[in-house]
């Protein structure tokens, strides 16, 4: 909740969420594995992508999911 009772949810309605995916790429050489985090806000490459509330929950998620992995490069 914010000062004004709202969340940030609530405040940032009409929000373009930026979702952060991951890929895993195989490196070359058997090296391993590598996570590749791609952003990407629903629309094509001419839009900007923005993180408000919901990106930034998207991107946090995506990392600490490629953390507790352990297994990439």
């Amino acid at each position: 909740m914010t000062d004004n009772g709202k969340t940030l949810e609530e405040l940032f309605a009409d929000e373009i969420v930026t979702k952060a995916i991951v890929h895993d790429v195989e490196l070359p050489y058997g090296a391993g594995l590598m996570a590749l985090i791609t952003l990407d806000n629903g629309f094509d490459h001419t839009k900007p992508s923005t993180f408000g509330p919901a990106g930034l929950t998207s991107l946090g998620e995506a990392l600490d999911a490629v953390a507790a992995r352990g297994d990439l490069a």
